[in-house]
């Protein structure tokens, strides 16, 4: 299962893409985002995608 986090940082806010095993397990790290959005629609989007299969 994947969620969508919000992370704000030096380039404004970020939309990340990740595997909750990864969110539970540790700290989400470079490996634990599967991808970055700045559009939170298209992170949902995508996140529904990956949940659905």
């Amino acid at each position: 299962m994947y969620i969508v986090v919000t992370a704000d940082g030096p380039r404004g806010t970020e939309y990340w893409v990740v595997n909750t095993r990864d969110a539970i397990d540790r700290n989400i790290d470079e490996h634990s985002i599967v991808e970055r959005y700045r559009n939170p629609d298209e992170a949902h989007e995508h996140v529904d995608r990956l949940n659905a299969s």
